[in-house]
């Protein structure tokens, strides 16, 4: 059997690309449900995979996936060469005394469910997308000047040990973000659309919590002009929207995530081992509070900005955010045409909940700080 799983590894790689996963997806669902291990089999796998593919071929976020699990992709691609070869290659880097990695990384691939197809596969032009493929960083639709700005704020963030400093980067980076949206939404319908469509994206959701943070992938996505569709126990969302707003809603998720998760670990340092606010449930609840909180005062920001620009553009913007806005639904509706909807699990804890929100209410957001310009 482990004679045969090389070659049939090869195979299956292949019939995911088409079912629409991507090598980022792949290895964090490989390495979450069946370890390290069979994740390292996978990248072993990628590099042949890769190896036969020039990087001309290759669309940009696809092979930016792969250069961030360490795979890189020829500028040429390598001389044909028998599968035979290929499988021999993938048996000696992979396989070693040890074949369960590889078995279980084969058992894991053959239960994967499709999804839409959001970039194209290398090689495989064959394969239709359901939708116009997301460039990476949005940078076909962001000022680079502006990008650079928002990073260099973010890594500043990243960096400093001051809870408070870090808010202040990450609001200024969320306020740049916000207008530079709002104002070319107004460049692009000048011009017509200039040929831009609301395209998706899939966000991966980490455990613990996968339920609350995935209810903060959808609030934020609705207040930035996108839609959110969770994947259920794939624990993935998939956003969809025009490119500098899924940008956005990435942006958002990450820094409050990151706010939500502090404030969870200063609780817990303030309070005694086997205390209700290190439990389970309390936990959930507060994520589940954090994400209603954050929700409304998004919305009322989103409104706030809006109304700011609107002025500005002597109500032009308004009805081309409405425009914008049926175009994502549509969008929608083409990629998820039985999406239906559900009750989610409420919060178990009264008091997670209302910590969450307090936690929320605190939360460094750039709203409060958007100015008009000029």
């Amino acid at each position: 059997m482990t004679a045969a799983a090389g070659p049939l590894l090869l195979e299956m790689l292949a019939a995911r690309w088409a079912g629409g996963w991507q090598p980022v997806e792949l290895a964090w669902f490989v390495r979450r449900t069946v370890g390290g291990s069979a994740g390292r089999v996978l990248v072993a796998a990628l590099r042949i995979d890769a190896g036969v593919v020039a990087a001309a071929d290759v669309h940009p976020a696809w092979r930016a996936q792969l250069t961030e699990l360490g795979v890189e992709v020829p500028e040429r691609p390598a001389p044909p060469r028998p599968d035979w070869l290929r499988h021999a290659a993938l048996g000696a880097v992979s396989l070693g005394r040890d074949p369960a990695p590889l078995l279980d990384l084969v058992g894991v691939l053959g239960r994967l469910p499709h999804l839409q197809v959001l970039l194209p596969p290398p090689g495989r032009p064959d394969i239709a997308l359901d939708v116009e493929a997301s460039s990476p960083d949005a940078a076909s639709s962001i000022d680079p000047q502006v990008l650079a700005r928002v990073r260099a704020l973010l890594a500043k963030a990243e960096s400093t040990t001051f809870e408070a400093e870090a808010q202040a980067f990450t609001a200024k980076a969320h306020e740049l973000m916000t207008r530079h949206s709002l104002e070319h939404s107004m460049v692009a319908a000048a011009a017509g659309g200039a040929g831009e469509h609301p395209t998706a994206r899939r966000l991966l959701i980490d455990d613990p919590y996968a339920g609350a943070k995935s209810l903060l992938v959808q609030v934020i996505a609705e207040a930035t002009r996108c839609r959110a569709v969770s994947l259920g126990s794939l624990q993935m969302s998939t956003v969809v929207g025009f490119e500098a707003d899924l940008a956005g809603v990435e942006v958002l998720f990450t820094s409050l995530l990151v706010q939500a998760q502090t404030a969870l670990q200063e609780l817990a340092r303030v309070s005694r081992p086997g205390s209700r606010e290190r439990s389970r449930g309390f936990r959930s609840s507060f994520l589940h509070g954090f994400s209603h909180r954050i929700g409304v005062r998004l919305e009322a920001g989103r409104d706030a900005a809006v109304a700011d620009v609107d002025r500005e553009q002597g109500g032009a913007l308004v009805p081309v955010l409405a425009e914008r806005g049926d175009e994502v639904d549509d969008q929608l509706r083409t990629l998820f045409p039985q999406l239906s909807s559900f009750r989610r699990g409420g919060p178990s804890d009264s008091l997670g909940w209302h910590a969450g929100s307090d936690a929320a209410e605190r939360a460094e957001l750039p709203w409060a700080h958007l100015q008009p310009s000029g």
